[in-house]
C-alpha cells in the first residue's frame, strides 16, 4: 500500500468552481477553498492567516460540485493531500496545497439561496467517494477502511 496523507478542511470557497474533461470523458472540477486560522487566546501580535487549499473532484463527484458549489459557500473537505512545489510568474519557489477529493459536505445553504436549490432540487448534504459505482473512488483500493 503506499503512503497517503489524509486531510480535512473546513473553510470558504474562492471561487467558482471550473470543470475539465480529461480525453478519455472523465470530467474533473478543480476549486479554491480558504481556510483562515486564527491566532490563539493571548498571542500577542497574532494575525488571521489564510490558507488555500486546491481541490479536484473526480468522476460522479466533479458533476456534484460544478452544480452545486458556487464561490463564497463553506464547505467540509477530506481528501489525500499532497504538497507541490512550483514556480511563480516572479521566478520564486512557491507551494500549491493540493487535495484530491474523497467526500464533502456544503456546509451554508449559500447555493440555495443563490437559486441552485430553491427550485425543489434536494441538495446533497455529503457526497462520499465510496457511493455509486466502484469507479467513482479516485483512490482503488489503498485506503485501509
Amino acid at each position: 500500500m503506499r503512503d497517503k496523507a489524509i486531510i480535512r478542511i473546513m473553510g470558504n470557497v474562492g471561487a467558482d468552481p471550473t470543470t475539465r474533461m480529461l480525453p478519455d470523458g472523465t470530467p474533473v472540477t478543480s476549486f479554491s477553498v480558504a481556510v483562515n486560522e486564527r491566532p490563539k487566546r493571548g498571542q500577542e501580535g497574532g494575525e488571521e492567516i489564510t490558507a488555500w487549499y486546491r481541490v479536484s473532484a473526480w468522476r460522479r463527484q466533479a458533476e456534484i460540485v460544478a452544480e452545486y458549489v458556487r464561490k463564497g459557500v463553506a464547505v467540509q473537505v477530506e481528501g489525500a493531500f499532497h504538497v507541490r512545489e512550483y514556480t511563480n510568474r516572479e521566478g520564486a519557489r512557491a507551494y500549491s496545497l493540493d487535495i484530491e477529493m474523497r467526500d464533502f459536505d456544503l456546509l451554508t445553504p449559500k447555493a440555495a439561496e443563490e437559486g441552485d436549490l430553491s427550485q425543489g432540487a434536494a441538495r446533497p448534504n455529503s457526497v462520499n467517494a465510496n457511493q455509486g459505482p466502484a469507479d467513482n473512488d479516485p483512490y482503488g483500493d489503498d485506503f485501509p477502511f
